[in-house]
């Protein structure tokens, strides 16, 4: 009788979830689908959903007492209330450190795989030759402070006189990258940088130089907006230059650049918008599409400015074909309005944007518009693709910042002032409903090598309307080719486990992911998931003849390998071990001559030759 009551339960919820209006407020959240919290002040700029569907906001604290303020983070439930088991009453306020004071400039946060919370913000040193710097915190589960990450649990970083930090992003190892920009106040010069940061706080050293990577333009750059990571590892930043022209620029996964993305350009991919919408344009983020190409959102235009949305292909050129422009669409907003890009996301088959949405309607503050894959308005989504709220009574300061629930619901986070209040603002929340869900929420997906194939193993918890899996293998995590296909066997919330065997891994780091598809034909991508695969007796070395440094690929990234120098007669020479899926080391001690490099690990030995001039 249990199972009958759930199972009814279940149909009724998701019978309400299909009958609500796509670009509607979803009337189960909070009140009427907007939360406007009074029980403490703070504002919200970043907004994260945890796995069990809770919401985390960062911002900026104030209050009259200075010693007080502070960056904060605060969690709610997933039906819009406070949860009050996270930290103090479901908030947690960070003060001041190391003789910096936190701003009001936080800019991102994430949640790791065990449940700790990573944000990011300005912090102002009291030391005149540090204008400003980069505070980067770390909270348990619970909201509080970890202690196991650097001082008590907030990082503060000094690259130059005056620091901004504009986004992170998590790599699946646990390392930290953040971006932003620098300025070297005595010659008046700003320049982009991406750092990576150990989980522990220390710097990865391995990462560009000593673990910062500066950008080093012939031209200024004004602002780094936003960051992401390719399938690959790859990362891609996203800003803008003096003179109104739009850049993107990818780093391979040790920091250096790629010069493969627009290779013209070498690394450095641009756009620039028509005239009439030069005056002022501005990227704020960025995505992956799971077909590789690249998009990002801002804003563009002259006193009015609106919403904007463009396109690369995955080489870094312009997808042409894209939206009503040359790669790139803006947004119509009605009543000579305002509109500002914040966050873009691929849900299923759809596009989201969400973003400050705001015309002569005091409620138009928070908008969500949605696209279809090609670049157009969906015209299905809320009034031709464009979906408004805003609070009655109350004057919204921030708004736009958005995350998408795995049920493909829309949450967007702002700030704004009570009525008759001016001097502190307090977090406002709200949540559309969206169609375009994944109907699959996965548990875990993993690949593992044993001996001479790679066991894939995933665990669904939801499965609405699934017919089969489709997996799909690729070598360089852009070209993916269907391997296997697996059938769905469950419907419903039921855990399932699934298992594939693949016997024809290919030598190097292989590529999975998971091509969920319906019923009725439309599909979504599971997260990728890499392993690095050894071919009995099959490494590569590159270059090869070397002449001071070799390059061994193809190792297992998943265990640690043995790698040793022989000479021709099986003498070991060098030794080092590796848990990576490509390691290079220095070969400057040896004579020229012919030698062979073995690796080992728990799946076997491979040996192969090599020359050094």
């Amino acid at each position: 009788m249990k199972n009958i009551i759930q199972t009814t339960i279940y149909l009724l919820v998701f019978c309400a979830t299909l009958n609500a209006q796509p670009g509607t407020l979803d009337n189960t959240f909070s009140d009427n689908g907007k939360g406007f919290y009074n029980e403490f002040t703070g504002s919200c700029k970043a907004i994260v959903i945890q796995k069990d569907g809770k919401i985390v906001t960062g911002g900026f604290h104030d209050a009259y007492n200075i010693e007080n303020t502070g960056f904060i983070v605060a969690r709610f439930n997933i039906n819009g209330s406070l949860d009050e088991s996270f930290g103090t009453n479901g908030k947690t306020i960070i003060t001041g450190v190391e003789n910096a004071e936190m701003t009001q400039d936080f800019a991102a946060l994430a949640i790791q795989e065990d449940g700790k919370i990573i944000g990011c913000g300005r912090v102002v040193g009291n030391n005149i030759d540090r204008y400003s710097d980069i505070a980067i915190i770390r909270l348990d589960a619970n909201g509080k402070l970890d202690n196991s990450f650097s001082n008590n649990g907030v990082l503060i970083l000094n690259l130059k006189s005056e620091d901004q930090v504009t986004d992170l992003a998590l790599q699946t190892d646990g390392k930290i990258l953040i971006t932003g920009r620098i300025k070297e106040t005595d010659i008046d010069r700003t320049e982009g940088f991406v750092v990576r940061i150990l989980s522990d706080g220390n710097y990865d050293e391995t990462f560009g130089e000593n673990g910062i990577r500066f950008t080093s333009f012939n031209y200024a750059i004004l602002h780094v907006k936003s960051l992401t990571l390719q399938q690959d590892n790859k990362i891609l930043i996203c800003g803008e230059y003096f003179g109104k022209s739009l850049f993107v620029i990818r780093f391979l996964p040790d920091g250096t650049l790629d010069n493969t993305f627009d290779e013209e350009n070498d690394g450095i991919a641009g756009i620039r918008y028509e005239e009439n919408d030069v005056p002022f344009a501005t990227l704020n983020d960025i995505a992956v599409q799971p077909d590789g190409k690249i998009l990002v959102t801002g804003s563009a235009g002259g006193s009015s400015y609106k919403m904007a949305l463009a396109r690369f292909k995955s080489d870094g050129s312009i997808d042409s074909a894209f939206g009503d422009k040359t790669g790139y669409t803006i947004v119509p907003i009605e009543n000579n309005g305002v509109g500002i890009a914040y966050h873009v996301e691929v849900v299923s088959d759809k596009i989201i944007v969400t973003g400050l949405y705001s015309t002569t309607d005091p409620n138009s503050n928070f908008g969500v518009v949605r696209f279809n894959m090609d670049g157009t308005l969906d015209a299905s989504f809320g009034e031709n693709g464009i979906a408004v709220a805003g609070f009655l009574n109350l004057g919204i300061i921030s708004a736009g910042y958005g995350a998408i629930q795995e049920d493909g619901k829309i949450i967007i986070g702002g700030s704004g002032y009570q009525e008759g209040e001016t001097d502190f603002t307090n977090v406002a929340l709200v949540r559309f409903n969206n169609d375009a869900i994944l109907p699959i929420t996965y548990n875990k997906f993993t690949a593992t090598q044993t001996k001479e194939y790679i066991a894939l193993n995933w665990q669904t918890a939801t499965e609405l309307n699934n017919k089969y899996f489709a997996v799909e293998r690729s070598s360089n995590a852009v070209n993916y080719a269907a391997i296997a296909q697996v059938n769905s066997t469950v419907t419903g919330t039921a855990v399932k486990d699934y298992f594939y065997t693949d016997k024809q891994p290919v030598a190097g780091t292989n590529y999975y992911r998971l091509k969920q598809v319906d019923a009725d034909g439309k599909f979504s991508y599971s997260k990728v998931v890499s392993i690095g695969f050894i071919k009995p007796g099959t490494i590569q070395l590159f270059p090869n003849p070397a002449k001071e440094q070799l390059t061994v690929k193809g190792l297992n990234a998943a265990v640690t390998s043995t790698i040793a120098v022989l000479d021709v007669q099986g003498k070991p020479l060098l030794h080092f071990t590796a848990k990576a899926a490509v390691y290079s080391f220095s070969i400057n001690s040896l004579a020229a001559g012919t030698y062979m490099v073995r690796v080992k690990d728990d799946n076997g030995t491979a040996i192969q030759k090599f020359v050094k001039q």
